[in-house]
């Protein structure tokens, strides 16, 4: 079918309505919150799946300028997901946040929940969310196990069954170490602490969200979760895996593995991520390790014969270094605001590195770290009823 074709089949096609309605007072408690910026059809398989969901919800899109007709379709198609349109494109962060900022305007909203529109889930997957979620107050954010739509029977590159940092901050997460990601063998599936929860799918806790703030939006896309995640976390709040929550992805839709763009993202953004919310004992240690580890990257992108991801490696390390002084000005209020000690924090942490263990030490799956975070019972209590 061709492009026009298959526009024109999605524009005239028949209305999909959910069992349940998306203004039933169990509906207010939860809002899910889309960005999106073109792609009709991976849009028409999201919302398709969220209504066979048995939980009801409420489902925002926030388009952030799409070039194609998915607001019509969506009007057409879908008349009870609620549409907030953009001028121009925000970005995942900034999209994400129009999103979230509407839910904490919601009285009745307790939970929302982050999902890309590249994503299908299980009918019980937001119950399942839910249930872990709502096990205990001091539950920031939960992730489902994110299955890959190309790959079937694999974990998603984007989180897999829950996402982890190393002692210098790089992130990976259970079932994925570097680009080789497991088998969905059921190893995982038990809840873990998490220390960050991918934006793909993770359900956020309304009132955390208040007092964290949300996604830094300067960070464009790549990494806002994982700096969100980890204020979270210097706060007093705990992330958790709910394995059998079950969303479906296909990774790197938006931007490509491949694209230069995402290599620059990613290293000008976890850098920044680490200056801003690590303490100084760890950032004297662990930032030359971290910059030295950049240096090796781009020679290692050069060897590849990847003069292109070696230039955005490098423009990223520039970028970064360009906007030190804003991110220290950042990091100082994080600082301040903090809860937990730093040794706390780095204790939830692998405490090696994860590039030495795949790259030089063979690692293939997280099994071979010889290293496993928390069950969700082992969690230490941090807050103390409503203390600030």
């Amino acid at each position: 079918m061709s492009d026009a074709a298959l526009t024109m089949s999605l524009l005239n096609g028949e209305q999909v309505l959910p069992a349940w309605s998306a203004r039933s007072a169990e509906a207010a408690g939860v809002m899910v919150v889309i960005p999106h910026c073109g792609g009709m059809q991976i849009l028409d398989a999201c919302l398709r799946s969220l209504a066979q969901s048995r939980h009801p919800m409420r489902v925002l899109l926030v388009d952030n300028a799409s070039p194609d007709e998915s607001v019509q379709m969506l009007q057409r198609r879908f008349p009870w997901v609620e549409l907030a349109e953009q001028k121009h494109n925000l970005g995942f962060a900034g999209g994400c946040n129009a999103g979230l900022r509407l839910a904490l305007q919601e009285r009745d909203c307790r939970w929302a929940l982050l999902l890309n529109n590249d994503t299908t889930v299980e009918a019980d997957w937001l119950d399942e969310l839910l249930k872990v979620g709502e096990s205990r107050e001091d539950i920031a954010a939960v992730q489902p196990l994110l299955l890959s739509i190309p790959n079937p029977g694999m974990l998603d590159y984007s989180g897999a069954a829950g996402g982890q940092l190393d002692v210098c901050a790089f992130p990976f997460a259970l079932g994925r170490i570097a680009d080789r990601i497991e088998e969905d063998s059921g190893f995982y599936h038990e809840p873990r602490a998490l220390a960050w929860a991918s934006g793909t799918a993770c359900l956020l806790r309304c009132d955390a969200l208040r007092e964290s703030g949300l996604l830094e939006e300067s960070f464009f896309m790549h990494m806002e979760e994982i700096d969100l995640d980890w204020r979270l976390r210097l706060l007093g709040w705990h992330l958790l895996s709910a394995p059998a929550a079950r969303v479906y992805h296909h990774s790197g839709y938006s931007l490509g593995a491949g694209r230069p763009l995402k290599v620059f993202l990613n290293h000008r953004n976890s850098l920044r991520m680490l200056v801003r919310n690590a303490a100084c004992v760890t950032l004297w240690r662990r930032l030359p390790q971290r910059l030295l580890l950049d240096l090796l990257a781009i020679v290692h992108y050069t060897l590849k014969g990847r003069p292109d991801h070696s230039l955005a490696a490098l423009k990223g390390l520039g970028s970064f270094l360009v906007g030190l002084p804003a991110t220290l000005r950042e990091r100082r209020q994080i600082q301040q605001g903090r809860r937990v000690a730093e040794a706390e924090i780095q204790g939830q942490h692998y405490p090696g590195s994860i590039a030495l263990a795949a790259f030089v030490h063979g690692a293939k799956t997280c099994s071979d770290l010889n290293w496993q975070p928390p069950l969700a019972g082992e969690l230490p209590h941090f807050r103390r009823g409503n203390e600030r």
